[in-house]
Formats: structure tokens, sequence, C-alpha cells
């Protein structure tokens, strides 16, 4: 049920982006997505290789620093962590991976200039994930205040956390928007107390506080607080995809939400809240025909009862009578099976059952994302962020940004931090954060890591080969409106910095509103920009 993440990096020195193409491996200030992101290939305890989007490695020639297309012939390094974070890559022979800066070139060196043989890494790929302890395989969890490791199954928001960069190191950040410090605690805002180095130590990760004391969970409750001063496997942990998990309400009759009970029948009711009314998500394909199986909370797949058409739970096991499309209808999304080609709809005794040859009012439910209040969104050429001087949002950053996934009624609203919500543009050519009030968006899934945003009047959120701004467009063409919010990956990008920079204001954290219909796209309206931060990634 789980996906462990495969680690991936870029790195940076001095505005000098490591990066590659068919033939060689170079540095160069400036940097398009895909040269600069390398594989962590694992070579051991602490030994790794660097291998590029076209499977060919780091390698040592001759001296000199080239690729090759054999692992074998690849270079393999030690990953020696200095004070501040930043990585030394050393071969077996003393010989470190360097940069000469003036003449923007990379060699091997004896490690005696610091400045150019070291590079600092930042976690650049999808940072929202569930935690699993190494040691007690259980997952992390807000449960009552605190972060603890006490879940066996990684089931709704309390169990996501988003790993966010602040003045170079990470914030734990919770599905409340609050953040872990190095105390156990939870508050509003980072502090130095409550940023961590974070550690990778054979394709797992811990997270150092300022004093070098390390994460683990202790007492009764098994919370997390920083309390040793050496790792081990109390320590560490495996990021793993955080996969969708939704809610299903039926939009038929006094809007009942669809649970799961012990006796494997999926029947309808107002009165569940607990973690048997959340769905998982899991896609066989992707793309418009794209197939999905829904599981329980008890590792349970929906799954077609062919003689009665009943749904029910009742097995693990994957097949075509646990195949479902969801077919999407402005803001409800309908069910059928891929057994029968039957939709799915609410019979009167509340049990559901797939036999219905056309799409009714009772085969339509409100289909609800819910384990993503923070979420953070990749295209193919970077992230989404705000730029620090302009409204419009951009989606090819090498740097990630929160933002807040509202929702209401089968629609959301995206926002930053401080309350500056997406909405279009005034001409509606690009999109902007730049609103007060919520504006709204559907979401239609296309994989379990990827997801169409459409605006009210079905336009879409797209990104554009010719400029860095996301735009709006009447169709999807090539993918270019799919938005990656999970992965299967954890890419990781760096730039060395002489020293730790001082923590930056926070944005202000949003107040909880008031639960209320979202408005169509308003004009936008500006508050005051506020700096942001950057983040570190520090490797044992």
């Amino acid at each position: 049920m789980a996906v462990s993440l495969q680690l991936r990096a870029s790195f940076e020195v001095s505005s000098l982006y490591l990066q590659s193409d068919n033939t060689a491996v170079f540095v160069d200030p400036s940097c398009e997505w895909l040269r600069c992101v390398w594989d962590l290939v694992q070579r051991g305890r602490s030994s790794i290789s660097l291998r590029t989007a076209t499977d060919r490695y780091i390698s040592r020639i001759d001296d000199a620093v080239g690729l090759s297309s054999d692992l074998d012939s690849a270079a393999v390094f030690d990953v020696l962590t200095r004070r501040d974070g930043t990585w030394d890559f050393r071969l077996a022979d003393g010989k470190v991976l360097s940069v000469n800066t003036h003449e923007r070139s990379l060699h091997w060196s004896d490690g005696s200039h610091e400045e150019s043989a070291s590079w600092t890494v930042h976690l650049a790929s999808i940072p929202t994930v569930n935690m699993r302890n190494a040691s007690t395989k259980r997952y992390l969890c807000l449960e009552e205040s605190e972060l603890r490791v006490s879940k066996d199954v990684a089931w709704g928001a309390e169990a996501v956390v988003t790993l966010e960069e602040v003045a170079g190191q990470y914030a734990i950040r919770t599905c409340s928007h609050e953040y872990l410090d190095q105390s156990g605690s939870l508050v509003e805002e980072p502090t130095e107390s409550s940023l961590f180095g974070l550690v990778v130590k054979g394709g797992r990760v811990a997270f150092q506080a300022v004093d070098g004391t390390f994460l683990s969970a202790g007492g009764p409750s098994s919370s997390l607080a920083s309390r040793r001063d050496k790792l081990d496997r109390d320590g560490l942990f495996i990021l793993e995809t955080s996969r969708p998990q939704v809610t299903l309400t039926s939009h038929s009759d006094d809007l009942k939400v669809a649970f799961y009970e012990t006796r494997g029948d999926i029947v309808a009711d107002q009165d569940k809240t607990d973690d048997a009314v959340c769905f998982q998500l899991e896609s066989k394909c992707s793309g418009s025909d794209s197939l999905w199986y829904i599981r329980t909370h008890h590792n349970k797949l929906w799954q077609l009862v062919e003689r009665s058409n009943a749904i029910r739970a009742e097995t693990e096991e994957k097949s075509e009578a646990a195949e479902f499309q969801l077919e999407t209808m402005d803001d409800r999304t309908v069910l059928k099976s891929a057994k029968n080609g039957k939709y799915v709809v609410v019979k009167s005794n509340g049990h559901l059952q797939a036999s219905c040859d056309e799409p009714t009012e009772e085969s339509q439910f409100v289909l609800e994302l819910v384990n993503r209040p923070a979420i953070v969104l990749q295209g193919p050429s970077g992230f989404v962020n705000q730029g620090d001087e302009q409204a419009a949002l951009t989606c090819r950053s090498l740097t990630s940004e929160v933002f807040r996934l509202e929702s209401r009624h089968g629609r959301y609203s995206l926002s930053t931090d401080d309350e500056k919500y997406w909405s279009l543009s005034d001409d509606g050519d690009h999109v902007e954060a730049e609103s007060i009030v919520p504006v709204a968006f559907r979401i239609r899934f296309v994989s379990e890591t990827r997801f169409i945003i459409q605006t009210t009047d079905n336009s879409f959120l797209c990104h554009s080969n010719d400029t860095d701004v996301m735009i709006t467009a009447k169709e999807v063409e090539a993918g270019n409106g799919q938005w990656n919010y999970a992965g299967t990956n954890v890419a990781v990008h760096g730039r060395v910095t002489p020293s730790p920079s001082p923590l930056p204001p926070r944005r202000q954290i949003k107040q909880e509103q008031e639960q209320q219909p979202l408005p169509p796209s308003p004009g936008p309206q500006k508050p005051p920009e506020q700096p942001k931060g950057g983040g570190r990634c520090v490797i044992l």
C-alpha cells in the first residue's frame, strides 16, 4: 500500500548549477529543470552515485569529471556533511568534486578550497509526505496538539506533514498549519528551535535540531521531540508518497456521507465522521480513461459483487471487479464500475449499488480531497511559486512554495499563508495570488500524483513553453495543464551559502474562516508583500 520515495537531487555552487546534457556534465548560472535533476543512487550505507535524467552517471574519466552510461563506472561518493549543512562529494582516494567559479568548470580537488568544494542542498520535489518511523514502523500523525508516532496506517490529513523550507533549514508543518518545535510543542510560526537540518542516511531521513540533537519518539504517547545526541533507528524515518484521500458525499436527499463498516458494506450515513468516511484513491493508469481503486482505512478495496451489483469492501486483491472510472459533472463526480459498466447509485436503504445505465441524481457525489490542507504543486519545468516582486504565479521555480487548499461542496480555493487567494488577472490570461476573498476552482484527478485545475467557466490552469507564469487555456494539450501534487520521488536542489541566513519575517498565519460558498472570480486585491525563506538539506 505504501510507496517509498526515491531521492533525487540537483546542486548549485555560487549561483552555478550542476547540470548535464547528453554528453557532458558542467556548471552554469542558467538552469533548465530537467538538466539540474540528479538521482541519488545508494551505493552503500553512506555512499552514493549521481545519475542524470537520461540514465548517465557522473564519473572520473582520466582525472576529469565526465559522464558514463555504466553504473559500474560511476564515481562512488562518500557524502561528508559540514556544520553549515553543505556537502562534500569525496572519492575513496580523497578527491572532492569541486568547481572553479572563475572558469565555471568542474574538477577533482584535494578539498582545500572549501568554498568551491561544498554544496548546500534544498528539498525540491513535492515535500508533502507521510513519515514512517524506521524502528516502530508506525506513522507520524497529529493527535491532541502533538505529533506522535502512533498510527499503523497513514490515514487522513492528520497523517500528512509538509517539510517547509525556512532560512536554510526545514520546518515540519502539520495539517493545522502549525510547526513542530524541538521541545515537542507546536508553534504558529517557525523559530530557530523549530528548524531542523535534514539528514539522509541509507535512503532514510532524520531531523537535527540547532543544538545537534535528533528528533525521535518517546514518552507514553510516543510524541516527537529532540531527545538524543546520537542518531539511531528511532530517529530515522521513511518518507512515503501521500496518496489522495477523499470523502464522497451523496448529492441526493440530505447529503449523506459514504462510509465503510466492518461487515464490508459501503453505505451512506450522515453521522459518521471518523476515518471510515475517508477513502484512498489509487490509479491503475492515467488519462481520460483512468481506472481507480478505492481503498478503505481497513486496507480493503471497494469491489463489485457480481450477482447483486452491490459495492462491498472485503478484499485487498486488485481485480477488474475493484476498478472504477471517475467521471466529472461540473462540481459532481459519478463512479462507474469497470466490471459491469453500470453507475454507482445510493439505494433507499443507504447502500451503494452499481446498477444504473445513465448518471442520475442518485449517482452523483461530491468528491473532496481531504489530506491536502497544505499543498505544493509542480509542473514539468518546476514548482508553482509566487515571485517576490510580482503577483503572477510562476511555474518554473526551483524552490517550492506551500499553499493552503480549502474545499467547499466540490469546489476549491488556494491561497498563500498571508491570505492572498488565487484568482485570474484582469484580462483573464494568467493566474495571480492577489484576491482577499476565496475564488472557486475545480479539481479533476488524472492520476494519484497529478490533477487538472479548472475555473468555474471551464478554463484550465496551464504552464506554457513561452512564459514563466501560470496561464489559462480553453483546452489542455500534451499534459500542459497537469500538476503534480504528490510523487513517488523526492527531488532536491541546492546552492552554496557562505553562512546561515537570519530568519525572515513569516507571512501572517491566516485565521480560520467561516464555511461559506465560494464566489466567482472577483477582481484581484493586493495586500502587502512579505519576504520568503530558503531551505537546506543535510546528508550524512
